[in-house]
């Protein structure tokens, strides 16, 4: 806050007219105090996620970006997501709509009176749903289930494979709830979607990324599970699996699988089932690379 100091005379004035004018001043006061405070946590929130975007403010937009492509995102009814799985928030309307903008296709910038706003470069930004056909829910659910199962340390593997699976013509055969039915149990039987993510069950991990989901409370391995999922959509080549299609956690020693991955004290061991056929087991391991 800056402090400039006044010296004001006061002749002939009432204890009414005195009255008011603390009233003014403390008013005068109140709100430079909040525009501080507004200012202070619009700075922090930039600090936390400038790993995502540059966090300079520019009055002069147009230094950054063609005018004609730079748009406001309350024009467009969604989600927004960063490519790396940063959630932007939407335009106030509730709606299954993702859009996912590339990292550098946005900037905050300064509005005047210590506000900001994010600006956009249309040319940059994908309808995630339409282009894939999964909805916001649906790759949350698919974020959320990769947390839940301890896979957040190496989602890439967790998003590819279940693609896979929702691509199977034995498993998903593109439905996404048949590749939930057939790949969401335990030793215990098949388990509730919902019940599960939302740590419903004996494991509870998954219930951190359901009470942060779709809101600017997620981490960075919650942002990281998402990313996983939005490559896995947009980018099919990029598959690091092997063209597994299911998984299997496991403390120690071998089990059925093609390979295992090492995380969190747990070995993944990564399957390709295929209609017909036996799994085998193995041992050997296979160390995580993140993608780009």
């Amino acid at each position: 806050m800056i402090i400039k100091n006044h010296t004001i005379e006061l002749n002939d004035t009432s204890a009414s007219e005195m009255a008011r004018f603390r009233q003014i001043m403390l008013n005068i006061w109140r709100q430079q105090i909040e525009d501080d405070r507004n200012a202070a946590e619009m700075e922090k929130f930039v600090k936390q996620n400038d790993k995502t975007y540059t966090k300079t403010f520019y009055a002069d937009e147009s230094n950054k970006f063609d005018q004609t492509t730079l748009i406001d995102s309350k024009q467009y009814s969604g989600n927004f997501y960063s490519k790396n799985g940063l959630y932007l928030g939407n335009n106030g309307e509730l709606n299954n709509i993702v859009y996912v903008v590339e990292n550098d296709g946005y900037k905050i910038y300064d509005t005047g009176n210590k506000t900001a706003e994010t600006k956009m470069d249309i040319s940059k930004l994908i309808n995630f749903t339409e282009k894939t056909g999964l909805s916001h829910s649906q790759m949350l659910d698919r974020a959320n289930w990769i947390y839940a199962e301890g896979g957040y340390k190496i989602p890439e593997f967790y998003a590819y494979t279940i693609e896979n699976a929702y691509n199977d013509k034995s498993i998903g055969k593109k439905n996404e709830n048949r590749v939930y039915f057939y790949l969401m149990q335990d030793a215990s039987g098949r388990l509730e979607k919902d019940k599960y993510l939302s740590g419903g069950y004996s494991n509870q991990t998954g219930k951190r990324f359901w009470n942060a989901r779709g809101t600017t409370l997620m981490d960075e391995d919650m942002r990281n599970t998402i990313a996983a999922v939005i490559k896995s959509k947009l980018y099919p080549e990029k598959d690091p699996t092997g063209g597994t299609n299911s998984w299997l956690g496991y403390k120690n020693g071998e089990h059925e699988g093609e390979y295992y991955i090492k995380s969190l004290d747990s070995r993944h061991f990564f399957q390709k089932r295929e209609y017909g056929k036996s799994l085998k087991k193995t041992n050997t391991e296979k160390k995580y690379k993140t993608i780009e």
